[in-house]
């Protein structure tokens, strides 16, 4: 009777979950990228592609999770000059992962000057990357049928 106990006890204790999870046939596997992929979240990351991509960049370091454009005129604004940087700090989708920066030069009595961006400039494009990563994501979920990996979204957040 004790060696049945002793068995038993052993196979709850390894279906489990115990810390030896390489022994363990039934616990979820954790969900390892490869080092060539483990720089940011691949949804942040395009999302930011997408939506800065009318703008050339001088700076696209996924690795870092960093991108940076030139200067540029944007149409209705010849006198300013706009320059984003994009900085993503997770691997998981989430909206606190994102920073963007935008700077700002105005051209004044001949020579271009630095100036404070708006704010909301900024806040703006950042929501705009989320939405397409969200978007991203979702096509992705649709397109594989539920395959895709929950692993880079934290359970208390919704998108």
């Amino acid at each position: 009777m004790k060696k049945y106990f002793g068995v038993l006890l052993g196979l709850l204790f390894l279906a489990g979950g115990c810390s030896w999870s390489s022994l363990n046939p039934f616990a979820e596997k954790e969900n390892t990228v490869p080092a060539a992929e483990s720089g940011v979240n691949h949804y942040l990351w395009q999302g930011a592609l997408d939506k800065l991509g009318f703008m050339p960049k001088e700076i696209e370091d996924k690795s870092g999770g960093i991108i940076v454009t030139k200067w540029v005129k944007m149409e209705g604004s010849p006198n300013d000059l706009f320059k984003v940087e994009v900085k993503i700090y997770s691997r998981e989708l989430r909206s606190d992962g994102l920073q963007v920066r935008v700077e700002k030069r105005q051209f004044k009595d001949g020579k271009w000057i630095d100036v404070k961006a708006d704010k909301a400039l900024s806040a703006g494009i950042e929501h705009q990357i989320l939405l397409q990563a969200r978007n991203l994501y979702r096509k992705d979920l649709l397109s594989n049928k539920g395959s895709v990996s929950y692993t880079h979204l934290r359970a208390h957040e919704t998108l």
